[in-house]
């Protein structure tokens, strides 16, 4: 059964006969149909949470991706039902990880984890975050707590699980081109990196920087880091976006800051909408 689904199942308040044709058209996938239906409701009850909830999923799932703004009401919601909030919480991170937002999306996917009264939804949740974090190991370091429930709830992920919870948290291109330099960061990171110790005043480091621009954009990725080499004095001098890293003060500067015009331009369509979603990312946090 689909998570947001049993979300609408499970808050339906003894109203079970009200939501069942919405609920079966989710779960079959008709996701035309289940917006519809899911309107129709909405006629009489506009503000249900968790029919605005299958709502905005099934469009999600079809393509219209509008959606998003719904889910980030819902996720800063007063009104709707803790298992509500999460599960919007949860599919709106994963959104935004697809759309190569991986801060944005660990935002939401740790409210999800936190909040999250279903067990199914607390795993999966988990498993995701675990993948981000893998990915960009800063984030564990800027939340230390997180990664002792992490290994808790990791005790209780199937393979199965994994396998669905696997998510790129950005949009590659990982060419073959692009592929020796990634190669080359790796061997450094491993082999020279830790005898000169960590150097470098930004975070990500510039390696760390290099390995997901590469990732990202295959050898474009390459101009990407010649600029944050030009760049990082300035942005130290700046001191704009400080962050305390092993006893001693880096500056942000994430690749997402710099490539978000290259980015395909789907789930969050306009420049307004986007900061709406970052900022209710951050307060997740």
């Amino acid at each position: 059964m689909f998570l947001a689904a049993g979300s609408a199942k499970a808050q339906s308040n003894g109203s079970s006969q009200v939501y069942s044709l919405a609920v079966d058209l989710f779960e079959e996938g008709s996701w035309t149909a289940c917006r519809t239906e899911c309107s129709r409701l909405l006629l009489a009850q506009p503000e249900n949470p968790p029919v605005i909830l299958l709502k905005a999923v099934a469009e999600l799932r079809s393509g219209a991706n509008s959606s998003t703004g719904a889910l980030v009401r819902l996720c800063v919601s007063t009104n709707a039902p803790v298992d509500v909030t999460a599960m919007a919480a949860y599919e709106l991170g994963r959104e935004l990880l697809k759309n190569g937002n991986s801060a944005g999306g660990f935002g939401y996917l740790r409210q999800a984890f936190e909040t999250a009264k279903s067990t199914a939804l607390y795993l999966r949740a988990g498993c995701t975050l675990a993948s981000i974090v893998n990915e960009h190991p800063d984030l564990e370091e800027q939340n230390p707590g997180l990664a002792s429930q992490l290994r808790t709830s990791s005790k209780l992920w199937t393979v199965k699980l994994r396998r669905e919870c696997a998510l790129s948290t950005s949009s590659s291109s990982d060419s073959l081109a692009g592929r020796p330099f990634q190669w080359l960061i790796a061997f450094y990171r491993s082999a020279i990196g830790p005898a000169l110790g960590r150097r470098c005043s930004l975070t990500p480091s510039c390696s760390e920087y290099g390995k997901q621009a590469l990732s990202r954009h295959g050898v474009l990725g390459l101009a990407f880091i010649g600029d944050r080499t030009v760049r990082e004095p300035q942005v130290v001098s700046e001191k704009a976006s400080p962050v305390l890293r092993d006893g001693r003060w880096r500056y942000s500067d994430p690749v997402a800051e710099h490539d978000w015009w290259m980015m395909p331009r789907s789930g969050v369509e306009s420049r307004d909408q986007k900061s709406e979603i970052g900022d209710q990312g951050s307060k997740a946090k």
